[in-house]
């Protein structure tokens, strides 16, 4: 085997009649094992040292688990507010409505404008929101190796080159630079009342909430962008 590529290969250790893989890293035989059955040796991406990684759609089931737990972590720390917004809300869209039917002009740019500054007047509670998110990620990666979504469908992050949990400033960015920051910047934008802040952070926010994570879609190594920053790979714990 010394001259072998690295790849998938017959298991020297397997008991008889057992068809194991195990994996050859160029140099030496790794600790990542598979059955036969349960692995195409050829085609299955690895880590150089061999871990399966993830695959698009089971990232993209993990990144909806994510969402949810965010969304209940928003709800909870924002609703000291929720109900105050909502009902300055009804009389906003009260009032626009009256403007409406009298025809009045400018509407719905009047409606806008007070909007925003609606939004900006509770932002400070989705800021936070934002960033206990960032960090309860952070920490769920650094001691974990993975996002709460992650945990829950077999997966985990961990650095290209090696294995184990991320250093916290990689955790750290890796949040950020994932979702976190973009979402402080939404509530910055909402609270210096600037309709103009509000459309360029939606506008770029939008391409790279659709980019970022279709990038590991096509990508040879299966990194998104934000894991190409922190040189981080998804990978599977189990089959």
């Amino acid at each position: 085997m010394s001259e072998a590529p690295a790849g998938w290969y017959p298991d020297p250790a397997a008991s008889p009649g057992l068809p194991d893989l195990r994996y050859w890293d160029g140099l030496r035989w790794t600790e990542h094992v598979h059955r036969y059955d349960a692995v195409a040796p050829t085609y299955r991406p690895t880590t150089p040292d061999g871990e399966p990684l993830a695959g698009w759609w089971h990232r993209v089931g993990a990144s909806a688990i994510d969402g949810i737990f965010g969304a209940i972590v928003a709800v909870v720390v924002t609703l000291p507010g929720q109900v105050a917004m909502q009902r300055d809300q009804r009389s906003l869209n009260e009032e626009f409505t009256r403007r409406v039917d009298a025809g009045e002009p400018g509407a719905l740019s009047w409606y806008l404008r007070h909007l925003v500054h609606l939004y900006g007047d509770h932002a400070w509670l989705y800021l936070a929101a934002a960033v206990i998110l960032v960090l309860v990620h952070t920490v769920f990666l650094r001691l974990w190796g993975g996002t709460p979504g992650q945990l829950v469908t077999g997966l985990r992050t961990r650095l290209r080159s090696r294995p184990g949990p991320l250093s916290w400033g990689r955790a750290l960015v890796r949040v950020l630079v994932y979702s976190g920051l973009l979402a402080i910047l939404e509530e910055l934008a909402l609270l210096s009342g600037s309709l103009t802040a509000v459309g360029v952070v939606l506008l770029v926010g939008g391409v790279w909430t659709a980019l970022n994570p279709l990038w590991a879609a096509w990508d040879g190594k299966k990194q998104a962008l934000h894991d190409k920053i922190v040189g981080s790979n998804v990978v599977r714990t189990r089959p």
